[in-house]
């Protein structure tokens, strides 16, 4: 079984697109300078802290996504 692999800062912009929200509008309640957040929505991965703030901004709680995630590949590590 192959798992999928998991692009965090793809997630987030998509999930700003669905509630129509800009960049900056994140930046901005997660208290991270605008000019940084672009960047970081490049990066597979994220500071727990930071992802847990932009969590509860969007209403979306992607900490639990990566955790089915770990979840998903550990199984397939045990299952061979």
């Amino acid at each position: 079984m192959k798992h999928v692999e998991i692009h965090i800062g793809n997630m987030i912009k998509d999930k700003l697109f669905e509630q129509k929200r800009s960049i900056a509008w994140l930046a901005k309640e997660v208290g991270c300078h605008p000019s940084h957040l672009p960047r970081m929505l490049k990066k597979k991965s994220f500071d727990s802290d930071l992802l847990c703030r932009i969590s509860c901004e969007l209403n979306e709680n992607f900490l639990e996504i990566l955790s089915q995630a770990v979840a998903e590949k550990i199984r397939c590590k045990n299952a061979t």
